[in-house]
């Protein structure tokens, strides 16, 4: 992606665009780097080589890395992903952390538990009895 050009509030930034595409039209955007922002622009074609520049204005910003990144996918938010503030939720967090412990305990079932009980991570918000979609094991 090439350079956005920052005026305060206020940017611009030269695109390339599909052959076809619209001479005129408006899109979201947001920034895979700090410090995360996103906002509205107006991009406009010119010439026959589908030449393009983006001029539109940051509306907000993002809290942290992993928040942006997920946003700027386009992930899907209804699952309890992200709490009230924007931040990723504690439960998908220690998720990434059982995860990490899982690859570092190299197969070993026992220390990977010992490992999980000891940084508290467990519970991660669902019954014992349950599995995910709340159906009874």
């Amino acid at each position: 992606m090439s350079r956005a050009y920052v005026f305060g509030p206020v940017f611009c930034q030269p695109l390339r665009l599909e052959p076809g595409s619209p001479i005129f039209h408006t899109a979201e955007t947001r920034e895979d780097n700090y410090p995360y922002r996103f906002g509205r622009c107006v991009i406009i074609r010119y010439g026959r080589a589908g030449r393009a520049i983006a001029i539109g204005r940051w509306t907000g910003y993002e809290l942290d890395e992993d928040t942006a990144i997920l946003r700027a996918l386009q992930a899907v938010e209804d699952d309890g992903l992200f709490d009230d503030d924007g931040r990723i939720s504690p439960r998908f967090e220690r998720q990434v952390e059982r995860e990490i412990i899982a690859q570092k305990a190299a197969g070993d079932v026992d220390e990977e538990w010992k490992l999980i009980t000891l940084m508290d991570l467990a519970y991660d918000g669902q019954p014992d009895d349950q599995d995910e979609a709340g159906e009874d094991r």
